[in-house]
């Protein structure tokens, strides 16, 4: 949830800090909208799962960005 990259990077996800400061990932290549998509994905499946452990803040945070 935190926009800052971690020590160890992020898993593929390079250009989600982008996608979280403005809700898509915007035209560097030619990936922007399969990145885009797959990140929304990514946050929606998340957010279910933080739902299932009781966390709702981060469910709802999660659910929202997976609609970008």
């Amino acid at each position: 949830m935190d926009p800052s990259a971690p020590a160890g990077s992020r898993g593929g996800r390079d250009r989600v800090v982008e996608y979280m400061q403005v809700g898509y990932v915007p035209r560097a290549d030619d990936r922007s909208v399969s990145m885009t998509t797959e990140y929304a994905n990514d946050d929606f499946a998340l957010a279910q799962l933080a739902g299932a452990l009781g966390h709702t803040a981060d469910r709802d945070t999660l659910l929202a960005r997976s609609h970008g």
